[in-house]
C-alpha cells in the first residue's frame, strides 16, 4: 500500500500539476518526463487530460458500470508498460483510444460469457426481450464503426471530436496541412455514415455521440493513478491490489501488442528465406537442364492464364453480390428482428430450405419467393422446379465447372457463429461487434442454392473448405455489411476469431487480409 502521504499527494495532484503549468505541456513532453526521469506528476497529468475520452468510450463499449471501470483503469496500467515505444507520442489520445477500444470489448465479451452462465433461462429470455432498448444506444456502434476507419481518417477525427483539438490543432499534431484535415475529416464523415446506413442507423452527424466525454469519478480516477504508479515502480509487475479483471484485460491487450509487434519481422524473415531458396532452386535448375528449357521454350502453357481483365471485374462483382446479400440480411432484420435463420426445418427439425430463399423478398425476389412452398423440402416436386429461376445475385461470376444453379455464397453455422442451427440471430448476440464477424462468405464448393447446406463450423476441428472462385483470394461479407478480401493462406487461429461472434478475441487482421 501507498504510505499515506504519497496518497495524500496524488489525490491533490491533478490540481497541483495544473497550476504548476503542466497543462501547457504537450502530451510528448509529459510522456518524456515520465519514461526518461520517472516524473509522476507528468503521467497523473496524463490520465487527467485523457481520461474522460477514455471514460466515455469504456461506458459506451463495456456497459455495465463496473466493467467500464475495469477496462478504463487496464487502459492506462498498459500505457504504463508501454510507455517507452509509443511510435508518435505527440499522438497518445489517437494510442489510447484504440487500446480503450480493445480492451473495453474484451471485457464487455468476457462479462457477456458471466451473465450467459449465471442467468437462468427465464432471465434469458427477458434479456432477449429488452434487446431492443440497447439498441437504442448508438455509441457502440458509432465507434465499433471509427476504430475500423482507416488511419488517415480515424485520427482527426479523435483529436477533434474526443479531444476537442481544432482543425489547426489538429495539422500541426499530425503534420499535416489544415486543408487536408478538413478533406479528412469530411471523407471520415461521409464514411461513417455509409458504414451505419448499411447497419440500418440512420445519422446525420456523428459529432454528437463522440464529443462531450463526461468527468472521471473521482476514486476511479485516484485509484487508476495510484495503481498505475505501482506498477511502474515494481518494474512491471502486478500488485496484489489490481482486481483480477484488470490483470487479465491487460494482460491480453499486452499479449496481443506483443504478437502484433513479432509478426512482420518473422513475415519478412520467411519471405527472404523463401525467396533465397527460390533463386537457388532456380539457378540450379538453369545450370543443369539448359537443354529443356530450350526444348519446351516456344511450347504452349500447361494450362491458360484467366482474362486477367475478366477476373477482375468478376471480383469486383462478387464483392458487389456479397455487400447487397448482407445489405438484404440487415433489412430481414429490421422487419422480423433477427437475421433469417440459417434454414428452414418442419416440426420434426428437418431441414428443408436455405437461408437464401428466406432472403428473395428483400433481394427485389418477392415474387418468386411467393412460388416457394415453405413447409416442402428444396428438393420436393413444386420447389425443385424453382432452382432454375436462382436469382443472378446468387450466381457464380466465373465459370469454374460448377453444376447449375448453384452458388458458392455460404454462411458459417456452429456454435458462436454467426448462425445457429434454426435460430436467426440479434445483432445483440454479436457481442465482438458486427465489424469483427464473418456473415457471408465464397465457399469451397458450390452447392444448389435452395438447398439448406452451408458451412459446417466447430472451433474444436478443422475449418471446411473456403475460397472456390478465385485462385489467390476469398471474399467475405462482415455482419456489418462491409467486404473484406482474405488471403488464401491465412492464419487459422485468426479465422476462428472472425467466424465466432462472442469470444472477446482481439482480431489480427494482418492474419486474414489480403495486402491488395
Amino acid at each position: 500500500m501507498l504510505s499515506g502521504s504519497l496518497s495524500h499527494w496524488l489525490r491533490d495532484l491533478g490540481s497541483a500539476v495544473l497550476a504548476q503549468g503542466a497543462d501547457t505541456w504537450s502530451d510528448s513532453q509529459l510522456l518524456h518526463a515520465f519514461v526518461t526521469d520517472g516524473r509522476e506528476a507528468a503521467f497523473a497529468a496524463l490520465v487527467h487530460r485523457h481520461g474522460p475520452m477514455v471514460w466515455q468510450l469504456c461506458r459506451s463499449l463495456a456497459g455495465d458500470t463496473q466493467d467500464a471501470e475495469d477496462a478504463f483503469q487496464a487502459t492506462f496500467l498498459v500505457l504504463v508498460r508501454r510507455a517507452g515505444s509509443i511510435r508518435r507520442p505527440e499522438l497518445l489520445g489517437n494510442w489510447l483510444y484504440g487500446v480503450a477500444y480493445r480492451v473495453a470489448v474484451r471485457a464487455r465479451a468476457t462479462a457477456a460469457r458471466r451473465r450467459a452462465r449465471e442467468r437462468d433461462g427465464t432471465a434469458m429470455i427477458a434479456a432477449r426481450d429488452n434487446a431492443d432498448a440497447d439498441r437504442r444506444d448508438l455509441a457502440p456502434v458509432v465507434h465499433q464503426e471509427l476504430e475500423r476507419l482507416p488511419e488517415k481518417y480515424r485520427a482527426p477525427l479523435v483529436l477533434c471530436y474526443l479531444q476537442g483539438k481544432s482543425s489547426e490543432e489538429a495539422a500541426r499534431l499530425l503534420d499535416w496541412p489544415v486543408g487536408t484535415v478538413k478533406g479528412r475529416m469530411s471523407r471520415a464523415r461521409s464514411l461513417l455514415r455509409g458504414r451505419l446506413q448499411r447497419r440500418g442507423v440512420a445519422l446525420a452527424g456523428v459529432g454528437a455521440l463522440l464529443a462531450h466525454p463526461g468527468s472521471v469519478p473521482a476514486a476511479l480516477m485516484q485509484g487508476t493513478i495510484e495503481a498505475s504508479l505501482r506498477v511502474a515502480a515494481a518494474q512491471g509487475l502486478i500488485a496484489a491490489s489490481v482486481s483480477a479483471p484488470v490483470a487479465s484485460l491487460m494482460r491480453g491487450e499486452l499479449q496481443a501488442m506483443f504478437l502484433s509487434r513479432c509478426k512482420l519481422p518473422l513475415a519478412g524473415a520467411l519471405v527472404l528465406l523463401f525467396a533465397a531458396a527460390a533463386w537457388f532452386l532456380a539457378s540450379s535448375a538453369a545450370s543443369g537442364n539448359e537443354e529443356r528449357v530450350a526444348a519446351h521454350a516456344g511450347s504452349a502453357p500447361a494450362q491458360a492464364q484467366a482474362d486477367p481483365k475478366q477476373e477482375a471485374a468478376a471480383r469486383q462483382q462478387s464483392q458487389k453480390n456479397l455487400r447487397d446479400i448482407a445489405i438484404a440480411m440487415h433489412n430481414y432484420h429490421d422487419a422480423f428482428g433477427s437475421f433469417p435463420p440459417a434454414r428452414v426445418v418442419d416440426k420434426n427439425n428437418k431441414p428443408l430450405l436455405s437461408w437464401r430463399v428466406l432472403l428473395l423478398p428483400f433481394l427485389g425476389e418477392r415474387e418468386l419467393f411467393k412460388q416457394f412452398k415453405l413447409d416442402e423440402s428444396w428438393d420436393g416436386p413444386n420447389n425443385k422446379k424453382l432452382l432454375a429461376k436462382m436469382p443472378k445475385i446468387y450466381a457464380p461470376v466465373l465459370d469454374k465447372g460448377a453444376e447449375a444453379n448453384t452458388t458458392y455464397y455460404q454462411v458459417f453455422v456452429g456454435e458462436g457463429a454467426a448462425f445457429e442451427g434454426d435460430r436467426g440471430l440479434r445483432i445483440t448476440d454479436f457481442v465482438d461487434g458486427t465489424s469483427n464477424t464473418a456473415l457471408i462468405i465464397e465457399g469451397g464448393e458450390a452447392v444448389p442454392w435452395t438447398k439448406p447446406a452451408d458451412l459446417p463450423y466447430d472451433s474444436k476441428k478443422a475449418l471446411p473448405k473456403l475460397g472456390g472462385l478465385f485462385k489467390d483470394r476469398i471474399h467475405c461479407a462482415l455482419a456489418d455489411g462491409s467486404v473484406v478480401t482474405l488471403k488464401r493462406d491465412f492464419v487459422e487461429r485468426a479465422m476462428h476469431t472472425l467466424i465466432v461472434r462472442n469470444d472477446g478475441m482481439v482480431i489480427q487482421f494482418a492474419d486474414l487480409v489480403l495486402d491488395k
